[in-house]
């Protein structure tokens, strides 16, 4: 393993490998979209790995999981970014989808109810 790189900040530095971008009207139209996003995403990252199927695998499941979030808000409005990065033996996936805060969602706010 290489030497690792860190920001100003001193976090370290994830290099980016692949991102999808798609419209939220498309994404929310079908379920599968989530396991053709994610399929392929993990796929492509998993071409490097010493155990290539099963870090696809392993990826797929837990990045489905995380598009199933996005895909549940149903907001049709804006897009869905799916970024993932990698550094050293870490890959950080990075997902950006618009929303909006459901009612009574503001902790700010007192409820109603008490």
């Amino acid at each position: 393993m290489g030497a690792v790189h860190h920001d100003l900040t001193g976090e370290p530095t994830f290099e980016p490998m692949i991102q999808i971008d798609m419209e939220m009207n498309a994404f929310v139209s079908t379920w599968r979209h989530c396991d053709y996003v994610s399929t392929y995403m993990a796929r492509m990252i998993g071409q490097n790995r010493s155990d290539s199927v099963r870090h696809s695998n392993l990826f797929s499941s837990a990045f489905n999981e995380l598009l199933e979030v996005a895909f549940r808000t149903r907001h049709t409005d804006g897009e869905l970014a799916c970024r993932v990065s990698r550094q050293g033996a870490t890959d950080r996936i990075e997902l950006t989808f618009p929303c909006v805060p459901e009612p009574g969602s503001d902790i700010s706010t007192p409820y109603p109810g008490i």
